[in-house]
């Protein structure tokens, strides 16, 4: 949508010279640019986040299996539920991802960027 928001702005079309025109592509073009911006930072939060609880996590669970000796209780099934979660957590380390291909970090948000830059540059250049 940021490239075609482009592509009609610096378009010569008389349609899209009009004031209200120029005022709903400027609205989607900031639009868009927003929701990237949420989606990009919020998977880079997932992501640090996912790392924090890991790291507490392998902390914590020194403390649990010295406490499970201590106590020994074969009943107890929070011990055992909380090994599992770390076996789960320590494998698969939770991030967002571009349908597998990518994972989605700040790093993304301004790969994009540059893209859009250099393709309203082109488009511009075209244009004249």
């Amino acid at each position: 949508m940021i490239f075609i928001t482009i592509s009609l702005a610096i378009s010569k079309e008389r349609s899209f010279q009009s004031v209200v025109m120029k005022s709903l592509i400027a609205w989607n073009f900031i639009n868009q640019l927003y929701s990237f911006y949420t989606v990009t930072m919020g998977g880079s939060a997932i992501q640090k986040e996912g790392e924090k609880l890991k790291k507490v996590v392998l902390e914590c669970s020194y403390e649990v299996s010295e406490q499970s000796r201590l106590v020994s209780n074969v009943k107890d099934r929070s011990v055992m539920s909380f090994f599992l979660f770390l076996d789960s957590i320590r494998d698969n380390p939770l991030k967002v991802t571009g349908g597998g291909m990518f994972v989605v970090q700040k790093t993304i948000f301004l790969t994009i960027m540059n893209a859009v830059v250099t393709y309203s540059i082109i488009m511009f250049q075209l244009s004249l």
